[in-house]
C-alpha cells in the first residue's frame, strides 16, 4: 500500500517543532512508510485556525481520502481572552485570507457591509486590512529593554552568526521562515542532512546566542502582554473553536490525538491554580470530542537548551529531539507491533 499520510496541525510552535523528514526516517527504520506534513501556522488563534481545519476536511472528503494519523496541537496561550483581543487587530485580514469563497459569500449574506469589506481585503488589498496597516507601528514596537549596549551587542552577534551560517550552508538548502510554507520540506524548517559539519556548528552557535537572557525576558514580556501566557485566562469562544477543529479532523482521520508541545520551564511556569484551569480545559476537550490528549509540556527528554526562545523549539536540535519522540510514541497507531499484550 502507499505511504501513510500524517498531519501535524497547530501554531508556530508546531511550525518550529516538527520536522517531517525526521519523523519519516524514524518510521522507515521500523518498516512503516509515512509521508508527514507540518501544518503549523503562526499568529493565529483557534478562531482563525478553524478555517484551515475546515478546508482540510473539505479537501479530504472531496477526494474520499483519510489521514492515517492527525496530531492537533492545543496551544494554551493562544486560547486566552487576551490573545483573542489582541487578534482582533488582524481579524478581518485573517478571515479574508483563510476563508473559502463559500465562507465569504455566506458572511456577505449575513452582513453585506462586512462581506464587501472582506472581499475588498482579499482581492484588492492583497490580504491586508486597514486595521493591520494602521496598527503596524504598535505591532512592531512591542519589545522592551532593547535600548542597552549589552542588548545591542547580543543582537549584533546573533545577526553575524546567522550570516555566517548562511555563508556555510549548501546553496539550495531551503530554510523555512515564518511567512512561507516550503513544499520540498513539507513545512519542515530545514533538511539538515544536506549541511556540512561547519554549517551545523555555525547553526548551533547561532541557536545558543538566541538564548541571551535579554532576548528571553523581552520575549516573555511580549507573550505576557499579548497572550497572558502565565495566567491563562481562557476564552470560551476560542475553546469552542478548538473543539470544532477537532471535530473537523476526526472526520478525515483514521487516528487522531490532541497534543501539547513542550514548555520552556526556565521561563514559563504555572501557578497551581493556573495548572488546574488548564487541566480542566484539557478534560473538557477529551470529554466533548472523545479524542485523547497527550501533554508534552513538561517532559524530561526536552530541556531548556532545546529552545530558541521562551516558547519555540530550536531547529538546531530541539525540533529533531521532539520529532523523534513523537514518531516513537505514535508507532503503534501507525500499525507497528510493539509486542505488548
Amino acid at each position: 500500500r502507499g505511504k501513510q499520510k500524517v498531519f501535524v496541525v497547530g501554531s508556530s510552535m508546531v511550525q518550529a517543532g516538527f520536522e517531517p523528514t525526521v519523523f519519516d526516517q524514524v518510521t522507515r527504520e521500523m518498516s512503516i512508510e509515512t509521508i508527514s506534513y507540518n501544518y503549523g501556522v503562526g499568529n493565529l488563534d483557534p478562531n482563525y485556525q478553524v478555517f484551515i481545519t475546515r478546508r482540510i476536511r473539505e479537501q479530504f472528503l472531496r477526494g474520499d481520502e483519510k489521514l492515517a494519523l492527525t496530531l492537533l496541537e492545543f496551544n494554551p496561550f493562544q486560547a486566552t481572552k487576551r490573545r483573542s483581543g489582541f487578534g482582533s487587530i488582524t481579524a478581518d485580514q485573517n478571515i479574508a485570507v483563510l476563508a473559502s469563497d463559500a465562507d465569504l459569500w455566506q458572511m456577505t449574506l449575513d452582513d453585506p457591509t462586512r462581506g464587501i469589506r472582506l472581499f475588498n481585503i482579499r482581492y484588492l488589498r492583497d490580504g491586508l486590512s486597514a486595521e493591520l496597516i494602521t496598527s503596524a507601528t504598535a505591532l512592531l514596537n512591542q519589545g522592551q529593554n532593547t535600548n542597552t549596549e549589552a542588548y545591542r551587542k547580543a543582537a549584533q552577534r546573533t545577526n553575524k552568526l546567522w550570516a555566517r551560517f548562511n555563508e556555510l550552508r549548501e546553496r539550495g538548502t531551503a530554510v523555512q521562515g515564518s511567512d512561507q510554507w516550503n513544499v520540498d520540506t513539507r513545512g519542515g524548517r530545514i533538511d539538515k542532512s544536506r549541511l556540512s559539519e561547519q554549517a551545523l556548528d555555525a547553526m548551533g552557535e547561532w541557536a545558543a546566542s538566541r538564548r541571551y537572557a535579554g532576548f528571553m525576558k523581552n520575549d516573555l514580556a511580549r507573550r505576557v502582554r499579548g497572550a497572558d501566557i502565565l495566567e491563562l485566562g481562557f476564552d470560551e469562544r476560542s475553546i469552542e473553536a478548538f473543539i470544532a477543529m477537532v471535530e473537523d479532523l476526526k472526520v478525515v482521520s483514521e487516528a487522531i490525538e490532541v497534543i501539547l508541545l513542550p514548555r520552556n520551564t526556565d521561563w514559563v511556569n504555572y501557578a497551581p491554580d493556573v495548572q488546574r484551569r488548564l487541566d480542566e480545559v484539557l478534560r473538557r476537550i477529551e470529554s466533548e470530542t472523545g479524542v485523547g490528549v497527550r501533554n508534552y509540556q513538561v517532559d524530561p527528554r526536552i530541556k531548556p537548551e532545546h529552545f530558541l526562545d521562551t516558547t519555540h523549539l530550536s531547529y538546531y536540535d530541539g525540533i529533531d529531539v521532539f520529532t523523534r519522540m513523537l514518531a516513537n510514541d505514535y508507532l503503534s497507531l501507525l500499525g507497528y507491533d510493539t509486542g505488548d499484550p
